[in-house]
């Protein structure tokens, strides 16, 4: 079974000359499944804005503590990995650190990324029509 999943950032994060970036969305950022019977958003904890989501020259980009790392090159190799719940709000009866929680997302706590697809949403308020 694949395992759709992934997260939003309120806008846009990049690495930097090669150097660590935090980013500060003002904890409106979430992680998200799609796949399985249950669909479901977890947002940041009260208190983990500091570890929201980051950037670096040594992978791609971390939400949380780690609930979700993308590593560089993470469609050659399974470097990448979850430790849900670190940052992110669980799901109700999953404790942090239990293999549940670090196989919620991708179906294991480390994983092979197979696709990665980046949205933009763009809000234009000018054509809304509002009664």
């Amino acid at each position: 079974m694949k395992h759709i999943f992934g997260g939003f950032a309120n806008s846009s994060f990049k690495r930097i000359d090669n150097k660590w970036c935090p980013y500060k969305g003002g904890g409106k950022s979430f992680l998200f499944l799609l796949s399985g019977a249950n669909p479901s958003f977890h947002i940041l904890q009260k208190g983990k804005e500091s570890n929201e989501l980051q950037a670096s020259p040594s992978y791609l980009f971390m939400f949380g503590n780690g609930d979700l790392y993308i590593s560089d090159n993470c469609n050659d190799n399974y470097n990448s990995e979850s430790k849900f719940g670190s940052s992110y709000e669980l799901p109700n009866g999953i404790s942090i650190y239990s293999e549940a929680a670090n196989s919620y997302l991708a179906g294991k706590s480390t994983f092979k990324v197979e696709e990665i697809e980046v949205f933009k949403i763009v809000l234009n308020i000018s054509q809304w029509k509002l009664s």
